[in-house]
């Protein structure tokens, strides 16, 4: 059972249930049939669903096109039939938009383009409060969908081609008088992240909040006055805080930290970026040891998944740090059948960078690098390393933070890569075998 949501007044209760679709093809698994019920009437749909805020219809999103239904109407309408439609001559201007209070979107249609494989796929998002606008997304904008005539109006556009650069932006909610939309904002290459609020009739974006602080769980109240939301300086756990609805107020709840601060040290972070073997950028979380002393040895430990960026309390990374080992995750440009060559390519790269900030050394043989299997990965990779890359005497314009620009030339990556392949043979070995599976 997914998405359980009761309507306003507590009467209808919705849930997505998944069921078995029957026996399985040759070489394919059986394939769950997603169905929407509401009171007692049942609705096949095959994507994620939004409900209407009194309960009394739907929206979702088939092979990327957005429907509509009501409860009562025994088919759903289309609200984006013109996309995935090539016109034989230019649109139109859209209809003006139904009566409401939420402001109708201007008119505007999306010419469909002439490759198939570049057509829009919208994502159903959710319902303004009133129902008259529905938030759907593509990849290369945000629109607002008048639910009564499918005219629609470009909130936000989006760049595909600048994805990896652009500020990552998610949306939470509309306001109560669906003027306005609520959406977390956090930018890729620092720790610079916020909740902001996009004017629905001009798509004007507003900073309510943004800092290098940690924000999460964002909850507004029905009349939209007042916000509830997690809240951590990077480091400690999080806490619980109000806030209205501009943020010019802002009143911590819960004191989960007061025994943490009596009692206990935690180690502070730092955003580490850096370039794989491939020239890819790249970045890590490093979490200094605790008393962190500009200078000292210390052991460093690499815990290895996929991508990291944000930094959060970590209890495992707490407790080493608070035994003397500095603890780094860095990211990896993952290779789909090849995570072994990913992690050599990302980690080594990783590992260079922080011998760079002089914040280890050479590689010693007395610890290890920590090592997640990934999810649905047909087998585990070693360890990537069983090193401890160990921090130099302090030198003149050196130190932990003290980032050089500079990289290793590509004999350098080559020669460093290879004394790690040679000291490590069953590394070796696996990427090989990938290598000989492409």
């Amino acid at each position: 059972m997914q998405q359980a949501s009761w309507s306003h007044d507590g009467k209808h209760l919705a849930v997505i249930t998944a069921v078995n679709g029957g026996a399985p093809k040759m070489g394919q698994p059986s394939l769950p049939v997603v169905r929407l019920s509401i009171w007692d009437a049942d609705r096949a749909v095959l994507a994620e669903v939004s409900l209407k805020d009194d309960g009394r219809a739907f929206a979702y999103a088939k092979k990327g096109e957005v429907f509509v239904q009501r409860i009562d109407e025994a088919r759903p309408r289309s609200l984006t039939s013109d996309v995935n439609e090539k016109p034989a001559s230019p649109s139109p201007a859209a209809a003006p938009g139904t009566a409401g209070s939420t402001p109708a979107p201007a008119a505007g249609t999306i010419a469909a383009p002439d490759d198939p494989d570049k057509k829009e796929q919208f994502s159903v998002i959710s319902f303004s409060r009133d129902g008259a606008v529905l938030l759907a997304t593509t990849k290369k904008a945000w629109y607002a969908i008048r639910v009564g005539d499918g005219s629609r109006r470009s909130l936000m556009t989006l760049d595909p081609d600048k994805e990896e650069t652009s500020p990552k932006i998610d949306p939470i909610g509309w306001s109560p008088d669906g003027e306005g939309l609520f959406a977390t904002w956090s930018a890729r290459d620092t720790w610079e992240r916020g909740l902001v609020r996009i004017n629905v009739a001009n798509g004007e974006m507003t900073s309510l909040v943004k800092d290098a602080r940690l924000f999460g769980g964002f909850r507004f109240s029905r009349d939209g006055r007042t916000v509830v939301f997690t809240l951590s300086d990077g480091d400690q756990p999080a806490e619980l805080y109000a806030a209205d609805s501009g943020f010019a107020q802002i009143r911590r709840l819960t004191g989960v930290n007061e025994w943490i601060a009596a009692s206990r040290t935690l180690p502070r972070s730092e955003l580490v970026s850096y370039r794989d073997s491939d020239g890819k950028l790249l970045h890590g979380v490093l979490r200094y040891p605790v008393n962190y002393v500009k200078g000292q040895k210390y052991p460093t430990m690499f815990e290895i998944y996929e991508t990291f960026f944000d930094n959060g309390f970590n209890g495992r990374a707490a407790f080493l740090a608070n035994h003397g080992y500095a603890v780094f995750h860095p990211s990896v440009n993952l290779i789909q059948t090849r995570p072994g060559e990913a992690w050599i390519k990302g980690v080594t790269s990783a590992a260079n960078r922080l011998i760079e900030m002089d914040s280890a050394r050479r590689p010693r043989q007395d610890a290890a690098a920590l090592h997640h299997r990934r999810p649905g990965s047909e087998r585990a990779v070693e360890p990537v390393a069983r090193d401890v890359l160990r921090a130099p005497a302090a030198r003149q314009g050196g130190g932990v933070g003290a980032l050089r620009e500079r990289r290793p030339s590509p004999a350098q990556q080559r020669g460093r890569e290879h004394r790690l392949r040679a000291a490590h043979p069953g590394l070796v070995r696996q990427v090989s075998e990938e290598e000989g599976r492409r």
